[in-house]
């Protein structure tokens, strides 16, 4: 025997109407349904971004508006520029100059935190504060609720919601939950150098490189070490940074060369901040690792931010696209004033190889 609810029918937003029992269930979810938020616009990364207004209030974790408060998932990013990259160093610097305390009252979310008391300069954890508030990302974490969050050298900062007299700062570690590089870093050095034309290939681009040893050298996406294997002589370890989001990866690396270990951070370019003010004389990205950008814009422009006056970029990407060939170009066309004079130098520049496999640029540094 069905068992029946009583009481007056419930529309739904469907026009349908409904009883107790499975009916309240299906009443709950119409409601549900119908009071779901309508976003105007899209974010860059593909959520919905809602068009804010001055009515708009935000309070503690939620955004309210003038009428109204309603959930609003949000994810933003900052315009990148030089000063921009300027302020994340900075505020890198800052953040990991102190020390931080495991959260021991929340286990299920492995995390640390710093307290605004425990720092020497009190008005140091509002300036670090000041430059979150103005290079974060702000995305939501659960049905409109929000934080604030900063990547910098494997980490993620954050503070839950807005204001400026928050009296702690949150870290956690920023890695991606899958390595797809781990099933294979052990053999990984095999096989790309299969042959003798593979081992022939990676000696003619690393011995390219001008390497000398007082030479600044970032190499992003450094992988196992490659680079190191064919050019040890002339690298000092002390001079030279290789990052990579991949631990398999950098594990092989540190296990040949452990003199480098200390010099690879787990991260990918994007999240890199060196300190402030250091530069390095020679950036590279080679065999494909360009190719995993989906921006060429923002590699373009951090890469030439990281340079010395008078350094040396090199990026190598996997297949000749036609659209990465026009990006680089298009930079590449030197800027003339209304007298027809060149007013700058071309940067990137492309080089022809024989090996059709890989688009090669370069950037020379005024």
């Amino acid at each position: 025997m069905r068992r029946t609810g009583g009481g007056s029918p419930t529309s739904c937003p469907d026009g349908g109407q409904s009883r107790g029992g499975w009916d309240s269930w299906r009443r709950f979810f119409c409601v549900l349904i119908s009071t779901r938020p309508r976003f105007n616009g899209v974010s860059r990364s593909g959520f919905d971004r809602p068009s804010m207004s001055s009515s708009d209030v935000v309070q503690g974790s939620r955004i309210m508006t003038g009428e109204n408060e309603r959930f609003r998932p949000i994810e933003t990013a900052p315009e990148w520029s030089h000063e921009v990259f300027d302020t994340c160093a900075e505020l890198a610097e800052l953040l990991e100059r102190h020390s931080y305390r495991f959260a021991r009252t929340m286990p299920g979310a492995p995390h640390s935190y710093t307290l605004k008391r425990t720092w020497p300069v009190e008005d140091e954890f509002v300036e670090a504060l000041r430059k979150m508030r103005a290079v974060e990302r702000i995305e939501e974490f659960f049905r409109g609720f929000w934080y604030r969050r900063f990547n910098a050298n494997g980490y993620k900062y954050w503070t839950m919601g807005a204001n400026l007299d928050h009296i702690l700062i949150n870290r956690a570690i920023h890695a991606p939950a899958f390595d797809p590089y781990a099933a294979v870093c052990d053999t990984y050095d095999l096989a790309i150098h299969e042959g003798e034309s593979d081992v022939e290939r990676s000696r003619r681009v690393y011995e390219s490189l001008k390497i000398e040893p007082r030479t600044e050298i970032l190499d992003i996406g450094c992988g196992t070490g490659t680079l190191v294997d064919f050019r040890f002589r002339d690298i000092d370890p002390e001079r030279y940074v290789g990052i990579d989001p991949s631990r398999g990866m950098l594990g092989v690396f540190g296990d040949k060369h452990p003199e480098f270990r200390d010099r690879l951070i787990r991260t990918p370019l994007e999240d890199y901040w060196p300190k402030p003010g250091q530069k390095f004389d020679l950036v590279v990205a080679l065999f494909g690792v360009p190719s995993h950008f989906g921006e060429p814009g923002l590699l373009s422009g951090k890469v030439q931010w990281l340079l010395k006056p008078g350094g040396t970029a090199v990026l190598m990407y996997n297949g000749r696209k036609p659209e990465d060939i026009d990006f680089y170009r298009q930079l590449g066309t030197k800027v003339r004033g209304s007298d027809g004079v060149p007013v700058n130098d071309e940067f990137w520049t492309e080089r022809q190889d024989d090996d059709t496999d890989w688009l090669t640029v370069v950037g020379s540094k005024p």
